[in-house]
């Protein structure tokens, strides 16, 4: 059994017998699919929001595959050893950090545009850069553009999104990115 109280949330039995208040969104599905139009027409409903959306499946595919392959192509074809693939993780998150803790600063100076813009450039090099490295050391010197691929997407990504999301869908709004 359930019912609705003062403020109007819907109220449902616990297992226990104690009552838990559950979303309307978890009880009336009509409200998810109003809700999931509505951030879907947020998304798609201008063609450089559109855009960008598809450009962040993108890239955040790309880098994806990136980084669940990387260790396969060091150790497997690179024969390279397992102290290379942990020095790689160790580089790229060394360029990471600096950014990620610059990031009001950067969002402060540069557009979104400009940010993923860079990231796409860093991608670029970088997952070219791959394929002409003899060694497994030569993708070291690869790694620093992984740093600044992803401070720059993921900061971008978040303003931008954020930027064009309803307000009250903006935490729904942010798993677009994942």
């Amino acid at each position: 059994a359930s019912f609705e109280n003062d403020d109007h949330e819907i109220i449902a039995q616990h297992p226990k017998g104690e009552p838990a208040v559950v979303s309307e969104f978890t009880v009336h599905n009509d409200n998810a699919l109003v809700a999931g139009l509505k951030l879907t027409k947020a998304y798609l409903g201008k063609p450089q929001s559109a855009s960008f959306i598809f450009a962040i499946f993108c890239l955040g595919a790309g880098v994806s595959l990136v980084e669940n392959l990387l260790f396969l192509l060091l150790v497997d074809d690179l024969h390279s050893s397992y102290t290379v693939c942990g020095i790689s993780v160790v580089v790229t998150v060394a360029f990471e950090i600096p950014l990620l803790q610059g990031s009001r600063w950067l969002l402060r100076n540069f557009s979104c545009r400009l940010l993923f813009s860079i990231a796409l450039v860093c991608y670029i090099v970088r997952a070219v850069g791959y394929t002409f490295c003899p060694n497994g050391w030569c993708i070291l010197g690869f790694e620093p553009l992984h740093g600044i691929t992803f401070a720059c997407y993921d900061l971008a990504a978040v303003r931008y999104v954020a930027a064009i999301t309803p307000a009250e869908q903006l935490t729904t709004g942010q798993g677009i990115r994942n």
